[in-house]
């Protein structure tokens, strides 16, 4: 059995040797310099176009996902309705957490520094404690301090809720010589904290004697000097402490160590499918962990088109409109004239050849200086896989056929396909994770809005425990897609368009479709029945573990057997005539 001091004297070994790892094996150094490039901090004497930002803003719209739409089904038919539900659990805290903004940050991290690192929890930002929970939900008391008040500030992690956030690539740490994501036995996240906070917070032990700042030996110093070196000078007046947190797979344990004492080691309840974080890596490196990042292989020639702008600027403003004056042909009034911004002064020169009093200087810039920009350009081009043509320029005068640009655009396309499909990857990863959250700590009673029989919504009541299972999980393509209001209502209008009159078509599921799109639209409306067959389809729904009345939580019985859709009055041998339909169309349809 080891003892503290023997605890902590490893794991500082570990954390040290990461460190030497990252800083050899990959760009960390330059990070945050290619951070200050993106945001267009170049030298101050220097004229810069900044092609990296341009770079980043044109690529990342194209991988990341604006509203991510959820689908799910099950592996084993007895789970249709918990798919139902987990659906519109994971398509609710999609945009209830906010989740679009820590991907987007992700993929920031991941093309500026070649990965990018999303951390996920339950619950409270520092550790999930079960036991402290506080209700049904899974919540915590340690999102507020034992003086009762709060010690976590991000509001995109709620109580007894899953969450993700992006995190630095230069605060996470892993093993030396981890080659892959699924080789890793433990993460460390270097996390900066108030002192006050980390004394107050009711998890953590051995917190009397911490002092802030950074004044100790080991890892810390290394990781400050770190800092200090990619541009971070921490001042200990800001009297902030220094967390390491490690989730280790190996033992299954959460360990934090601060300023040489141990404030936590339990067993983890958020490894479950592995580790609490996802990897972005777009560019991956099969001999090292890190990845390569985009900006790496771009600096150079940023950094040479500045020189080259700059190098033109200097010719231009020493080009700029200069006169030889000879020495006493013009009076010094008659100078002024000439110098001056009135329109046509008459100037007497004091010669017999006017051209001999005043000698214009030609402006001149080398025409290779602007051959060597197109150059560079074009190094800019063959190294991001882009050409003139996939930025909309293509040759003049030749207007350019659609299958020319079908093919210009053809390798960008491939290229952020690759990364969305990766994006996407992580996304599901996530939620996978997130479902086995849901699955444990929700305990309590929840109700969730899902869409019943007849295209209308029913309430289900539910806990994590009915709805554990095997889930198939899947990120529609066109999801990232900037769909608007407008352009969902103009197709559904065209679809109705075009199938209305297709005798092979069931018109009720054509209009329950159609009126989805429409948000100020219940699908239900207009489908109202009669009483006798109202009692029938609601005795028809009970397969779906549906019971308004009761309020009573879902316990899964197997498919449900969805009724047939039919306006009133219709039956399978007499189906509803298109008058009937047309009128309970809306207008604009």
């Amino acid at each position: 059995m080891t003892g503290p001091d023997e605890f902590v004297g490893n794991w500082e070994r570990e954390l040290q040797l990461s460190l030497e790892y990252k800083e050899k094996f990959s760009s960390s150094k330059d990070w945050l310099k290619y951070f200050d490039y993106y945001r267009g901090k170049y030298a101050s004497d220097l004229v810069y176009v900044n092609k990296i930002f341009s770079y980043v803003r044109s690529l990342q719209p194209r991988i990341y996902f604006r509203k991510p739409m959820v689908t799910i089904t099950p592996k084993r038919p007895e789970m249709a309705m918990g798919a139902k539900i987990l659906e519109a659990v994971d398509n609710y805290l999609i945009n209830e957490l906010m989740l679009k903004n820590p991907l987007k940050d992700t993929s920031l991290f991941g093309i500026l520094c070649g990965t990018g690192v999303l951390k996920l929890g339950f619950d409270s930002e520092f550790g999930y404690a079960s036991t402290q929970v506080l209700g049904a939900d899974g919540e915590t008391l340690t999102q507020v301090g034992k003086d009762g008040h709060k010690i976590e500030y991000n509001t995109n992690i709620k109580p007894g809720m899953p969450w993700a956030d992006s995190a630095s690539p230069l605060d996470i740490f892993t093993p030396w010589g981890i080659r892959d994501v699924a080789s890793l036995p433990w993460v460390a996240h270097a996390i900066l904290r108030p002192i006050e906070d980390i004394k107050s917070d009711p998890k953590y032990r051995n917190v009397k004697d911490l002092k802030g700042g950074f004044e100790r030996h080991g890892v810390t110093s290394s990781y400050r000097e770190m800092l200090r070196r990619t541009g971070q000078n921490i001042s200990n007046e800001l009297n902030l402490g220094l967390l390491w947190e490690i989730r280790d797979w190996k033992r299954r344990e959460i360990v934090v160590i601060s300023e040489g004492n141990v404030l936590l080691r339990e067993p983890d309840e958020l490894q479950i499918e592995g580790l609490p974080y996802e990897f972005l890596i777009f560019n991956r490196d099969p001999e090292h962990f890190w990845g390569i990042a985009d900006v790496e292989q771009i600096v150079r020639q940023q950094l040479e088109y500045n020189s080259v702008r700059t190098t033109i600027n200097k010719h231009v403003r020493l080009s700029v409109l200069k006169f030889l004056v000879g020495r006493g042909l013009l009076k010094k009034e008659e100078l002024d004239k000439f110098l001056s911004e009135d329109v046509g002064p008459a100037i007497e020169v004091n010669s017999d050849s006017p051209g001999s009093a005043i000698v214009q200087l030609a402006p001149h810039v080398p025409p290779d200086l602007y051959n060597h920009l197109r150059q560079i350009d074009q190094d800019f081009s063959d190294t991001l896989g882009f050409n003139e043509n996939t930025g909309g320029s293509f040759a003049q005068g030749t207007p350019p056929t659609a299958l020319e640009v079908s093919t210009a655009n053809m390798g960008v396309t491939l290229r952020s396909d690759e990364r969305r499909d990766m994006m996407a990857d992580m996304l599901v990863n996530v939620l996978r994770k997130w479902n086995q959250f849901i699955f444990k700590f929700w305990k309590g009673e929840k109700v969730i809005k899902i869409a019943g029989p007849m295209g209308g919504a029913q309430w289900v009541s539910f806990t994590g425990s009915d709805i554990v299972g095997e889930y198939a999980i899947n990120i529609e393509a066109e999801s990232g897609q900037p769909i608007t209001r407008d352009i969902r209502s103009k197709q559904a209008s065209a679809l109705w368009g075009m199938f209305r009159n297709d005798p092979m078509v069931d018109q009720m599921q054509l209009r329950r479709i159609i009126l989805s799109q429409f948000e100020w639209i219940d699908p239900s409306w207009g489908m109202i029945l009669p009483p006798d067959q109202a009692m029938l389809q609601a005795a028809q729904m009970q397969p779906l573990g549906l019971n308004p009345a009761s309020g009573s939580s879902y316990t899964p019985s197997g498919p449900p057997s969805e009724p047939s859709l039919r306006t009133p009055g219709s039956s399978p041998e007499n189906p509803a005539s298109m008058e009937q339909m047309t009128a309970m169309m809306p207008p604009e349809m």
